[in-house]
């Protein structure tokens, strides 16, 4: 009796794409089983016929499927037959039994390239496909939540094909701002969803606007050529403080301002350099919490206000929300009080060695009005008193020696400019004319408050290095590199006669073991701060004997201003 077969189950195994059929063998006559599969349930009745394989083994009631696709469902049927000579006796096949290997891929990660947006500004969402299955994605749903705990979406954003990410805008929810949750699913081609990704928010914010809401700067009336025939109102710094207000950054943003040049510039300096200040240097830079003033004092300059200089404020502000904007203001410097005509009074000490100066106040001067006071000699001036006040008397105890010996005093306003109306250096040079000359041939060194004459026999030399670096290329070329330090040696000598100079001599000794910084002033009008060591040799000739030094002399920045106040000077021992 030919039955069909019965019973046919199938399940999966321990072997990925592997499905373990068993069925009854109903027929105990036959002697062999056809075990037949396909991906879609019509195969016994269409072209695609299902793949067969033939079991030999008699009896058996279960077979393994390898290699089967997954993501698939599987459809399964089996027969027997009996085989006599060249013919074969067939069951009926079963049932079909069907199985299903795909499964949904896992929950995906949404990841935006922004958490904060401004309305109208772009951003892109992307997120991972996990097959669990070997599925390609077929689908994948962008959706908004209500809130990060919410299960359900409260609308959809927007629906994907493979693609793994899109370009949005914030237009997208119209002129509501807020947080925003997001979550995708993906959908795999075996037609399974996963769980929704984990919600990710972003913040739609109204965009940051920064502006500079008012400053302490003035619009004025300045020369618009060089000859001042016409004028051109400027916005211009005329007084420091400068305070400039900031709005944008609301409760916990930040402000941060940054003042640059906004052309090259260049100057000449008391000091007889010249100064240039290069676009885009900058200036000052302070910052503050929040929105609100911000004040930018003297002694926070980075840089300088040079009266007639171009710059720009750069006010960055970043909000609670992380969001930046930045805006620009761009004035000019025209002081509205500028440097007075000066004149200064000089005596000179020939017995101390010293020069005392008095500078009286000029009639237009300002009370916060000052001067700088300069020691001239065969060198670069040299700044001997920073912000002196009119009236006093101050002392420069190294005056050079000779012609080329002098004082510059300059004037100065609170806001430091010393550039008159007439865009030039207001300063007042006092030489031979003006009686600021001390006339000796000696070599004179103070040390300590000490000092030293040397008279006879003098040899003087000097010498100055630069600091220089030459690079040789490959074809010739030579580059020379400099830096702005210039070293100086020289070499005293002198001859000191004991019977008349003992005091000399003395001094001479305490000069040899005093450590520190020696002033050193030459009858060839240089005077600077600098280390000597002293040799001493003795010979004895005709004239009787006479004692012999030798002064090695290197010299070295002074740690601080040489002026003082007459009063000090005199406190001091003098």
């Amino acid at each position: 009796n030919v039955l069909a077969v019965t019973g046919l189950t199938l399940s999966k195994t321990n072997v990925e794409g592997s499905i373990r059929a068993i069925w009854n063998w109903t027929w105990a006559a036959a002697n062999n089983a056809e075990l037949s599969w396909a991906d879609h349930e019509d195969a016994w009745e269409s072209t695609a016929a299902p793949s067969t394989f033939i079991i030999t083994k008699k009896k058996a009631s279960g077979w393994n499927i390898a290699d089967l696709a997954l993501g698939k469902i599987w459809y399964v049927r089996v027969r027997l037959f009996k085989e006599e000579g060249d013919t074969k006796i067939y069951t009926p096949y079963s049932d079909i039994a069907w199985i299903d290997l795909s499964s949904a891929p896992d929950k995906p990660q949404l990841d935006l390239s922004e958490t904060v947006v401004a309305q109208g500004q772009d951003f892109t969402a992307s997120w991972d496909y996990i097959s669990t299955d070997g599925t390609l994605q077929e689908s994948a749903e962008l959706a908004e939540f209500s809130s990060y705990a919410a299960t359900t979406p409260s609308s959809r954003i927007g629906q994907y094909k493979t693609e793994q990410h899109t370009d949005l805008n914030s237009d997208i929810w119209g002129s509501s701002t807020g947080v925003k949750y997001l979550a995708i699913r993906v959908k795999s081609e075996s037609g399974l969803i996963s769980p929704w990704s984990d919600k990710v928010a972003i913040t739609v914010a109204t965009p940051l606007t920064a502006a500079i809401s008012s400053t302490s700067l003035e619009t004025v009336a300045v020369p618009s050529d060089e000859e001042a025939e016409t004028t051109r109102n400027q916005l211009s710094l005329t007084e420091m403080p400068l305070e400039i207000t900031v709005t944008g950054a609301g409760v916990g943003g930040s402000t941060s301002v940054y003042i640059k040049r906004d052309a090259d510039y260049h100057v000449d300096r008391p000091d007889e350099s010249a100064f240039d200040g290069y676009e885009g240097e900058t200036i000052v830079t302070k910052g503050r919490i929040g929105a609100g003033t911000i004040t930018i004092n003297k002694e926070d300059l980075l840089g300088s206000f040079d009266d007639g200089a171009k710059y720009i404020i750069a006010a960055i502000v970043q909000d609670s929300l992380g969001q930046i904007d930045q805006v620009e203001l761009r004035f000019e410097v025209h002081w509205s009080h500028q440097a007075p005509e000066i004149t200064a009074e000089v005596l000179i000490d020939d017995d101390n060695k010293i020069a005392v100066i008095e500078v009286p106040t000029p009639e237009d001067a300002a009370e916060t009005d000052s001067f700088d006071l300069y020691r001239l000699s065969a060198d670069k001036p040299e700044l001997i008193i920073q912000g002196g006040t009119f009236g006093t008397k101050y002392v420069d105890p190294y005056p050079a020696i000779g012609n080329m010996g002098g004082h510059r005093v300059v004037s100065r306003t609170a806001n430091g400019d010393y550039i008159t109306s007439d865009n030039v250096i207001e300063f007042y040079d006092m030489g031979e004319d003006e009686g600021d000359i001390m006339r000796s041939k000696h070599t004179i060194i103070d040390f300590g408050g000490d000092k030293v004459e040397l008279k006879y026999d003098l040899d003087i030399s000097s010498k100055w290095a630069k600091d220089f670096k030459e690079t040789k290329y490959l074809g010739g070329a030579v580059q020379g590199d400099w830096n702005a330090a210039v070293s100086r040696t020289g070499n005293i000598s002198a001859a000191v006669i004991p019977a008349y100079e003992e005091d000399t001599i003395e001094a001479m000794r305490r000069l040899s073991v005093y450590a520190g910084i020696c002033h050193v002033r030459t009858p060839d009008g240089s005077s600077y701060p600098a280390d000597v060591q002293v040799s001493e040799s003795w010979n004895k000739g005709r004239a009787g004997q006479a004692a012999e030094f030798s002064l090695s002399i290197t010299r070295v920045d002074p740690e601080s201003m040489d002026g003082m106040t007459y009063a000090e000077w005199v406190a001091g021992g003098a």
